[in-house]
């Protein structure tokens, strides 16, 4: 079998590849996560994320799909929630080195903007960096006003030592910087023990200061309101702490265990 981008991909020497992509594209439907894959690329978004935010993966210098250069001065704030792939981006455009900054969206074609419904999603009102792997130019309109569209393919094609296969996407971006701030440039020039003891000091005043704060509500409200207040949050995890930690003044512990403790009906065991 041969695609219609001339890539020969041979289903009797791989036959279980076709049922891989529905499958995953199946699943992707049902957690709500984006395709990230295609017939004629073999890497996903995450792969191009690696290379925008990594300058030593990154072009020094690209185009825009006007054909004008484009310097990156700051790749943005890498973002693992919803919304845009990176906050706060700034590039240099053109001759004048025209300043854009404003969030950046990472797209394997142009066409994957509309496709995952960012046009009509507030969270994505401030982007104006649309990076794609493949070239082409979606018509005016369709992006925020004042949005540049940049292609990755030939830019990348003409660094002679460039591969996909060399980017491990799961070190990013905790484990890869864009660039390496004042304190890591410190940091590395220390010892072991000494980048030990600080890690170590580090945890222990974090732990400290959460006890004071303990120790002033304990104070207020009980150890018992106080240990309630505490599970509460923390069951709510990262999305739903405020939630959560409003639950305990609308059922404090009080109420909560005198309710228990009417409805509760022990079992005699003979």
């Amino acid at each position: 079998m041969t695609t219609n981008y001339g890539s020969p991909i041979s289903l009797d020497v791989f036959p279980r590849a076709d049922l891989y992509t529905r499958l995953g594209r199946a699943v992707a439907r049902k957690i709500g996560e984006r395709e990230t894959y295609t017939r004629r690329f073999a890497w996903s978004e995450r792969h191009l994320q690696c290379v925008w935010f990594d300058p030593e993966l990154r072009p020094a210098v690209l185009k825009t799909e006007d054909g004008e250069d484009v310097l990156v001065e700051n790749p943005g704030v890498w973002n693992s929630e919803a919304g845009p792939d990176f906050i706060g981006a700034t590039i240099r455009i053109g001759p004048s080195l025209r300043r854009i900054a404003a969030d950046a969206e990472i797209h394997l074609s142009p066409v994957d903007w509309e496709r995952h419904g960012h046009g009509s999603d507030p969270r994505y009102a401030r982007v104006r960096i649309h990076v794609t792997y493949f070239p082409g130019m979606l018509p005016d309109g369709r992006l925020p006003p004042g949005s540049v569209q940049i292609a990755l393919k030939d830019a990348l094609a003409a660094k002679p030592l460039f591969s996909f296969e060399t980017i491990d996407v799961t070190t990013y971006p905790q484990f890869a910087r864009s660039t390496p701030t004042p304190c890591s440039q410190m940091i590395v020039q220390w010892t072991p023990d000494e980048r030990a003891a600080l890690l170590e000091s580090a945890g222990e005043e974090r732990l400290r200061r959460k006890a004071e704060r303990f120790a002033v509500s304990i104070q207020e409200k009980g150890a018992d309101q106080v240990l309630y207040e505490e599970v509460l949050c923390a069951l709510g995890y990262k999305q739903n702490k405020a939630p959560f930690a409003v639950l305990p003044s609308l059922c404090p512990w009080n109420g909560f265990a005198r309710k228990r403790a009417a409805t509760f009906k022990p079992r005699i065991l003979c």
